[in-house]
């Protein structure tokens, strides 16, 4: 039930005497912000004396290991999807500041199809597939997943709904879907269309909320980098809601987001709207991928 671990000195958890053992459990449990944090005790009589008061703390221990692990492993998928589905062909890119990238684009594919905006309309010109995203071009990893991610908060909301349901199946977990204003953004992309024009930055941005059974909560945010926020998608929500959250403007149950895009790309014969038919064929595909890979590997 512990181990040996090389760190400053920490105190027994029921003596109070220097300790060096940790909870096997608990070790390595990421950063909740506030609540658990590892148990040491300075001998295994120790432990087995505490164990009826850390039981429920280990458990919830457990169950925000399995939360990151499947955030991360949720955000690598994500990312390979946005890798596989990139849509445009970029002109230019141009690092203004530390804070605010400009980048420019000649045209942008359709389901197979190059369009490109000619005398303010947007008409076909040439056949062809999703484009291969042109990594050589950015060797700042950052400026790869600002780019992969723009723009595509509620195509992540839409894709990784079931996924995330699958992977957190055996916690009792609460997700809800959260549609929010953002602050202090460490980047801004600043898009520019092929007439010159520039496309507005996104005002809202939905992210999903995870609330684990000891009610800590935790924001999934598979976009943040189009923003300048890097690294995990999973970050505890009292962080993300001291460092990012300006407004919430709606709170909804899981997998709402998603009906609602569904209804809309149905009823429009828009060409924007119609390539969310197309990423609900590319989700059942990316799902079934999936499904095939773990009866494989797992």
């Amino acid at each position: 039930m512990e181990v040996k671990e090389k760190s400053d000195r920490h105190k027994c958890s029921v003596c109070l005497k220097d300790a060096d053992l940790v909870c096997k459990a608990c070790k390595g449990t990421p950063d909740g912000a506030k609540g658990i944090t590892a148990i040491y005790y300075c001998s295994a009589a120790c432990q087995k004396e505490d164990w009826k008061a850390h039981k429920p703390k280990c458990r919830a221990s457990k169950d925000r290991q399995i939360l990151y692990r499947a955030g991360g492993f949720a955000q690598r998928l994500w990312m390979s999807f946005c890798k596989k589905t990139w849509q445009w062909v970029i002109d230019e890119v141009e690092v203004i500041d530390l804070g605010l990238i400009k980048w420019e684009d000649i045209g942008r594919i359709y389901f197979g199809e190059y369009w490109e905006v000619r005398h303010g309309r947007c008409t076909p010109s040439m056949k062809n597939y999703l484009l291969p995203f042109p990594i050589e071009r950015f060797p700042d990893v950052g400026q790869q997943e600002a780019l992969l991610t723009q723009s595509r908060c509620r195509d992540a909301l839409f894709i990784m709904d079931d996924i995330i349901n699958d992977l957190l199946q055996d916690i009792n977990v609460k997700i809800v879907e959260v549609e929010l204003r953002i602050k202090n953004p460490g980047m801004m992309l600043i898009h520019v269309r092929p007439d010159g024009t520039r496309a507005e930055i996104p005002a809202q941005h939905p992210v999903f909320k995870i609330t684990l059974p000891n009610k800590e909560s935790h924001a999934l945010d598979f976009t943040a980098a189009q923003y300048g926020w890097y690294g995990p998608a999973m970050i505890p929500w009292a962080i993300f809601e001291e460092q990012r959250l300006d407004t919430v403007l709606d709170t909804r149950g899981f997998g709402a987001m998603t009906k609602d895009f569904l209804a809309e790309a149905r009823e429009s014969k828009s060409t924007e709207n119609h390539f969310a038919k197309v990423l609900e064929i590319l989700k059942k595909r990316f799902k079934d991928g999936l499904a095939e890979w773990q009866q494989q590997n797992l």
